[in-house]
């Protein structure tokens, strides 16, 4: 204004006429958006935002599926089809289990022929709700043991897959 003070502003934001919680209130919904405006869809699979194919599409293939690089969308699309559903499009076989006797989470080694790929299924630690989700990453093909994947994980650039077998006691290098 001409005398130096401001005038009041007023700022105000529109609540999306459509918005979907699961039953811990996050933003969720398994057939749809979980947020809609009248230009704007937002997918989300329990409060983690994922693409409209995740929660759209029924129908993938394995080399679909091997698409998806965001650990949290794969993860969300395996809870939603099932993991059966999902071993079975990727033609998975279980290679090698392990448990973690510190952690007692448990570690799986699966081979998918068909994509010539080999994978670590994962335990997640408890989080704070309570739930374990499990996470299926890509690893070495050479990998013989789920122990010796975990480490290939972390493994420094010089470590073989033959390294990680051989040696799985999984050290961060702030411990060394």
């Amino acid at each position: 204004m001409e005398d130096g003070s401001r005038a009041p502003v007023l700022i105000v934001i529109a609540l999306p006429p459509v918005e979907r919680r699961d039953d811990r209130a996050r933003l969720h919904c398994a057939d749809g958006p979980a947020v809609a405006y009248s230009d704007e869809e937002q997918y989300f699979w329990h409060g983690v935002s994922v693409g409209k194919d995740i929660i759209t599409r029924d129908t993938w293939t394995a080399a679909e599926i091997e698409a998806i690089k965001n650990t949290e969308e794969r993860r969300a699309l395996a809870e939603r089809l099932g993991g059966d559903k999902i071993a079975k499009i990727m033609q998975l076989k279980e290679v090698n289990t392990w448990t973690d006797p510190a952690t007692s989470l448990t570690y799986r080694l699966l081979r998918s022929d068909v994509l010539n790929m080999q994978y670590l299924e994962m335990q997640s630690p408890a989080l704070h709700d309570g739930t374990q989700p499990t996470y299926l990453e890509s690893v070495h093909r050479e990998l013989k043991t789920a122990a010796g994947a975990r480490r290939w994980r972390f493994a420094d650039d010089d470590e073989s897959p033959e390294d990680c077998d051989d040696n799985p006691t999984l050290t961060y290098r702030a411990e060394r």
